[in-house]
Parts: structure tokens; sequence; C-alpha cells
């Protein structure tokens, strides 16, 4: 009997051990669970902390969108206007430039003829001047005539004409030289207005006694001799010439 007490009492402390260790088991698992939650809670909070980057980030762009849609229109705009006030200042200045090339013609047309003017009263007034008659030819305008003066002390020589036909855009009436054996040797060209006058003043040229003065009407194109209608023509070789001393 007492052994077989000493046995359950064996018994009921191995159960007891047995339940004391389960109970120690139980005690050392609990902590998982609340570790677990404490590894995850970082993990959750490195994810919200994204998050809201992110949003940010988002917020930050579409803003910057905004506002760069808003500067490109402002931009867009003062463009606009710039170019058309530039437009209208380019105007401005091509008018003022047209102006001041149209009274740059006018002062050079005034100053040229002033110099023609000095030049002919030279010519004209100088005790060597020759002058020549210029004849109507068979072509020529009814009523046509003109002279050429010649100073050799002067330099030069002066071409009058009344009576001629006006020069149609792009005719010139173009003087020659036609000696009497060689080529023609171009002089000079003028143009005529409506009243059927000219004068200019011309270089002196090489002419000899020999030789005749023509004026013809010519296209303004180069031209080594006469190919159009004598209008003009000194006398032959010969003849009288008028001289003044």
């Amino acid at each position: 009997m007492l052994s077989h007490r000493l046995k359950l009492l064996e018994v009921r402390g191995y159960t007891v051990a047995v339940n004391d260790a389960m109970e120690q088991a139980d005690l050392t698992a609990e902590p998982k669970p609340a570790s677990m939650a404490a590894a995850r809670a970082p993990i959750l909070g490195r994810i919200g902390l994204w998050r809201a980057i992110a949003g940010m980030a988002l917020a930050v762009g579409l803003g910057a969108a905004i506002v760069a849609v808003e500067i490109a229109t402002e931009l867009a705009q003062r463009t606009h206007a710039m170019n058309h006030r530039i437009a209208r200042l380019n105007e401005i200045v091509r008018t003022l430039r047209r102006t001041q090339s149209a009274t740059q013609r006018k002062l050079g047309s005034a100053r040229l003829q002033a110099t023609e003017g000095e030049l002919i009263g030279k010519i004209l007034f100088a005790p060597d001047l020759k002058i020549t008659r210029l004849n109507r030819t068979s072509a020529g305008a009814a009523g046509a005539s003109g002279v050429i003066a010649m100073s050799e002390s002067a330099g030069a020589a002066m071409v009058g004409v009344t009576g001629l036909k006006p020069s149609d855009d792009g005719n010139v009436y173009r003087i020659w030289y036609l000696p009497r054996r060689g080529i023609a040797r171009w002089i000079d060209d003028f143009l005529v207005g409506e009243d059927g006058k000219a004068t200019v003043a011309i270089e002196l040229p090489q002419i000899s006694s020999r030789g005749v003065i023509a004026i013809t009407l010519e296209s303004q194109d180069y031209a080594e001799s006469p190919s159009g209608p004598v209008a003009l023509q000194s006398p032959p070789p010969g003849e009288a010439r008028v001289r003044r001393r």
C-alpha cells in the first residue's frame, strides 16, 4: 500500500511538473504576438511617411504646373503685344527711311542741278567757247533743234535741246561722236521731259572736225553703236560753225 501511494505521488508530481512546464511554455509564447506588432509598427510608419511624401510631391507638382501655365499664358500675351509694338515701330522706321530717301534724292537732284548750272555758266562764259548747231534730221520731231557748247579751258561741254519727243520709260537720248572713219563713240545719255527740253553738262568729248555729233533715241541698255533713230545731228564737216570767244 505504501508503495502504491508513493507511485501515486510520483505520478501526481510528474503531472504537476508537466503542467508547470506547459504553463511556462505558454507564458514564454505569449510575448510573440506583441513582438510581431512591434516589428510591424515601424514598417507601417514608413509606408505612411512615404505616402505622405508622395502626396506632397504630387501637390507640389500640380501647383508648379498651374503656375507654369499661368506664366506661359502671361508671357505669350506680353510677347504678342511686344511683337505688335515692334511691327508698328518697324513701319514707322520704314516710313522715315522712305521720307529720308526721297529728301536725299531731292537734295541730290538740287545739288546736281546747281553744280550743272555753275558748270554751264563756266562753259558759256569761257574765252575759248565753241558752239555747234544740232539740226533736226528726217527721223527727228518737227521743230526739234539743239546746240553743243564746248570749252577746253572749262574741260567740259554743254548740250541743250528743245522740241524733242519725251523719252519714255526704258528709253534715253544718247549722244554719239561719229568719226568719218572708224566706229562710233558714246559720249553721254540724258532724258527729255514732257516739255521736250533738256540741258545737260557733259565731259569734254575728244572729237575732231572730220566727224559729227549725233543724238539718237535708244534703249537704256548698253550698246556699242547707235541703232535708234537720229533725232539731231551736227552739220557735216566743212560747214560753218558758230564760234564765240
